[in-house]
């Protein structure tokens, strides 16, 4: 049984152990155990934790009112917050919130509000986050001579919020995140709408982590609802390949931005919604988001192993895993400006799994035969992704 390939591997933070580093964080030094979690919840009952666990939730990143620390603890959840004076505080802390979007600030007060916060903070072995805006990688907007890898510094753990679905503003005003130079041409309204580009924001923190030669712990962030009145609200499949892509541009964790503004069913908590409320709003996005977090806890120490550099198709975003002896190939259409999210692609495979005669499709019922060191599938969608399971 081969438990390791001969490529290359993807730089990264370490994966759970990274976490070791922080005394208080040290739990989530766990194989078994990858972050998914919630934005700006009230957690007061035990009813509360019992619908977020029921989607797959285990972490809370920033909690509202004075919620019940003891309740999130006893579950087995954990919290990043900034509540210090909680009557509740314990092991369930793992990290203290620093700031949100504090970017928006100015580019200088925003160093500087993050240095002072963390100051102010207790120095008792949790890690910091900060979440950022977009303006941290636009190019129209992107802060110079090393700002932005001087916010990442002060900081543990980091995510942004680019609500690409949520908001038009990747493709009205500003420039696609993997464009480098500043006015470039503006997306397509169909290039905008792909959930490839979350992935993007993704891979761009942790760029920007490198330029300081320092890895760390990057979140993806996704809404699961209607952030801004004024836009469309985000679907299910979107939600699940978003995730996907964000998995696959390397995210150390998941976080759902969990509020709906507006007219259309406002919501503080769009999760617990249904069984609080009933009705359709957001049935069928709880529904894809249980499914897809039942997916990465089934997958976490695949996912928390490193990865292997391989181009298995140019037009494909992928990501490639080595774990008890199979290879597992995470996949679906880039989002490339210009390019192609859909249609069917052959995949080539690593020399040491090209001798395989097929591949499985996890959670699809399905083979795939291997011929000649490839194989082909469909991707009929820019949400269509696909996890293959290849042994060794």
């Amino acid at each position: 049984m081969r438990n390791a390939l001969s490529l290359p591997l993807v730089p990264w933070e370490g994966g759970p152990k990274y976490y070791g580093q922080f005394a208080k964080s040290s739990a989530w030094n766990d194989p078994n155990f990858f972050p998914i979690a919630v934005w700006g919840a009230t957690v007061g009952s035990q009813k509360d934790i019992d619908l977020d666990k029921a989607v797959g939730i285990n972490t809370y990143l920033e909690l509202y009112d004075t919620p019940r620390l003891d309740l999130i603890r006893d579950a087995g959840m954990f919290a990043i917050h900034d509540q210090t004076t909680n009557p509740n505080l314990g092991s369930e802390t793992v990290g203290w919130l620093l700031a949100d979007e504090p970017e928006q600030f100015g580019q200088g007060d925003a160093l500087n509000l993050l240095k002072s916060t963390s100051a102010k903070l207790p120095n008792d072995g949790r890690m910091r986050y900060t979440n950022f805006t977009a303006n941290m990688i636009w190019p129209n907007y992107a802060p110079e001579d090393g700002m932005a890898a001087q916010w990442l510094e002060v900081n543990g753990a980091v995510s942004l919020d680019t609500y690409w679905y949520g908001r038009f503003m990747g493709c009205d005003r500003l420039s696609h995140p993997d464009l480098p130079a500043r006015n470039q041409s503006l997306l397509t309204e169909d290039e905008c709408y792909r959930p490839s580009n979350y992935g993007y924001g993704v891979t761009k923190q942790r760029e920007i982590a490198a330029e300081s030669g320092k890895t760390e712990s990057v979140f993806g962030f996704v809404e699961n609802g209607r952030p801004y009145a004024e836009n469309p609200a985000i679907k299910p499949d979107h939600l699940q390949a978003a995730v996907m892509s964000m998995i696959i541009h390397g995210a150390r964790g998941i976080n759902y931005f969990n509020h709906t503004y507006g007219d259309w069913c406002p919501s503080s908590n769009n999760f617990r919604y249904t069984a609080l409320f009933g009705g359709d709003c957001y049935a069928a996005m709880t529904k894809a988001a249980t499914k897809v977090n039942g997916q990465i806890k089934a997958l976490a120490p695949v996912l928390n192993s490193q990865s292997y550099a391989w181009t298995f198709n140019p037009s494909l975003d992928t990501m490639l895993k080595v774990h008890n002896g199979y290879a597992y190939v995470f996949a679906m259409g880039s989002g490339i400006p210009g390019g192609t999210a859909t249609g069917s692609f052959a995949l080539n495979l690593p020399p040491e799994a090209a001798g395989s005669t097929s591949v499985e499709v996890v959670d699809e019922g399905r083979t795939i035969p291997v011929a000649g060191g490839k194989f082909t599938d469909t991707f009929a969608s820019s949400t269509a992704y696909h996890i293959y399971k290849i042994r060794l």
